[in-house]
């Protein structure tokens, strides 16, 4: 944090804002039914084995299937998170204690976020 302030010092016009997405994925899967996921380490699209993953049956390749409500998935194919998990991490960042200062009372972001809650994509993101 003492290379933020001095970035900060440097460039005092700039807002510079540390993000902490890790923290805010964690959170997700130590508490994954708070964000009303119940599969948080199995894929939604995949070809089954524990965290719904095979070698054979990839998402988009071969014998695969595709689960009936992703919302409830942590990941969509093994390798990338879920719209779900996103929105989570995007409120995490938005509203929650992950950013460095928080963004949502930053006064040079709180235009974009006031743009952002008109648009139909924010409105998706903000309903947890």
């Amino acid at each position: 944090m003492d290379e933020l302030e001095n970035l900060r010092k440097l460039h005092p016009d700039v807002a510079i804002i540390y993000a902490d997405y890790y923290g805010a994925a964690m959170e997700i899967f130590l508490s994954p039914e708070q964000f009303g996921i119940e599969n948080p380490l199995v894929a939604c699209c995949g070809g089954g084995g524990p965290y719904g993953v095979s070698e054979t049956a990839r998402c988009g390749n071969g014998e695969y299937k595709v689960c009936d409500d992703p919302q409830l998935y942590g990941s969509w194919d093994g390798f990338h998170p879920s719209e779900a998990v996103y929105k989570a991490i995007a409120t995490g960042l938005i509203w929650g204690s992950y950013t460095q200062p928080p963004i949502a009372t930053t006064t040079i972001s709180c235009l974009q976020i006031t743009e952002l809650s008109s648009s139909v994509e924010y409105k998706v993101l903000y309903e947890l």
